[in-house]
């Protein structure tokens, strides 16, 4: 008996596309191209937390101390121009803060309404040059403030650094580290996914007795054997038969004679997903179960991905405002704006009622800052901005006049 393994996939392959070419496996699980689909498939997954959870936070502007809601209270939170909402808006300056590291926003102050009054707008740049300085300003030209398809180069040749809002993020030594360690991973993700399918594909044993015949005509119907019913055998959904004649003997190896079944096989290239998914939430500060929607402990992970990652870019942002629309006695006098991000978590009012009492009774929250942490509309009244303290609650110095001063008994027992 001659015995003959043959790789049905491979062969099936080569006999459709010819030659020796590449099994369809290994054509489209090329290291590049998987490098390149789970890096954004991972990258746009992080965008899409960042974002939505800052579109939850809320731009408040202070002027000597106190609340108020003007036109750059409108132009953070609502509408920062005429084609963008700010969820939009600030949806895209996260995206190009995490592809570019950096993100520049003009300010444009010459927009004159129809009753003839000004009105501040942002736009955000898409591509930028940049002339750096130590003692003076910074430059900025060629400033293209549309889209891809309707691009719009500002007509000034200079804008300067007080015009702009330039918001920076990590370096670019990070993402070049990034990047090789996608390749890496990419190339591991090839090789698993291609080995799985290599192991999971139908394979067997066609043994072809001595006594065969070798006449060309017996030739010409072995090789239609394997080419035409052969093929149409393992294609089908449904049952099928094989016709074998005389000589000839086919056994199907099993998926067990690897050593290995398929679910494990499958389980490898999930692994390396998320251990691109992994990478890339640690990169950026998110808890890698919060990115995979793993609710485990989801207070702690909630808490540990406000802090480390939506917090700092909050404070970077709320920086670049107050540093360029504000000036320093301004800012020094508690007129600021700053992007509160403590209205972010979704909170039941059973859960923090007791806190609200404790808050509102020892004068720390006014009615509107307790009606605000409900996520409720504020009064903005004399009454919503009044501050209340218990009877049970007085300066140690009042307690003691009250008294009558302490008696020197009193100072031993103190003291003992």
């Amino acid at each position: 008996m001659i015995t003959i393994a043959i790789d049905f996939k491979r062969w099936l392959a080569q006999k459709i596309i010819g030659g020796d070419s590449l099994s369809p496996v290994e054509i489209s699980c090329l290291p590049s191209e998987v490098n390149l689909a789970y890096r954004a498939f991972a990258l746009n997954l992080c965008i899409n937390h960042i974002a939505q959870t800052l579109s939850l936070g809320e731009f408040l502007t202070f002027e000597k101390g106190k609340e108020v809601r003007g036109d750059l209270y409108y132009l953070l939170n609502v509408s920062p121009n005429q084609n963008r909402n700010a969820t939009h808006f600030w949806r895209e300056v996260v995206e190009r803060l995490v592809y570019h590291d950096e993100a520049l926003i003009y300010h444009d102050v010459r927009a004159i309404t129809q009753n003839g009054e000004p009105k501040d707008r942002f736009f955000l740049a898409r591509s930028y040059d940049r002339q750096d300085y130590a003692m003076i300003d910074n430059r900025y030209s060629e400033v293209d403030v549309g889209t891809r398809d309707a691009p719009y180069i500002l007509r000034e040749k200079y804008i300067e650094e007080r015009d702009v809002l330039v918001l920076r993020w990590h370096n670019h030594r990070l993402h070049e580290y990034m990047n090789n360690m996608y390749q890496d991973l990419g190339k591991l993700i090839s090789s698993s996914t291609a080995n799985y399918e290599k192991n999971a594909s139908v394979k067997g044993i066609l043994s072809i007795g001595t006594d065969f015949s070798k006449r060309p005509d017996a030739q010409e119907k072995l090789q239609e054997l394997m080419d035409r019913h052969t093929k149409a055998f393992f294609k089908s959904q449904g049952s099928a038969l094989l016709p074998l004649t005389k000589g000839l003997e086919f056994q199907e190896l099993s998926g067990s004679s690897t050593g290995q079944s398929s679910s494990n096989m499958a389980r490898e290239p999930r692994g390396f997903v998320d251990d691109v998914l992994d990478l890339t939430a640690m990169t950026f500060g998110i808890p890698p179960s919060l990115l995979k929607s793993d609710f485990a402990d989801l207070d702690n992970v909630v808490k540990q991905y406000l802090t480390f990652c939506i917090n700092p870019i909050a404070e970077m942002i709320t920086d670049e405002i107050n540093r360029k629309l504000y000036t320093k006695n301004e800012y020094l006098s508690h007129t600021y704006a700053k992007l509160d991000t403590t209205c972010i978590r979704a909170v039941d009012i059973k859960d923090i009622a007791s806190s609200l009492d404790i808050l509102t009774r020892i004068g720390a929250n006014t009615i509107d800052d307790s009606l605000r942490a409900l996520g409720r509309e504020p009064r903005g009244d004399d009454i919503g901005t009044q501050r209340f303290m218990t009877k049970n609650y007085a300066p140690v110095e009042d307690v003691i006049e009250q008294k009558g001063g302490l008696s020197n008994g009193d100072e031993q027992d103190t003291s003992s």
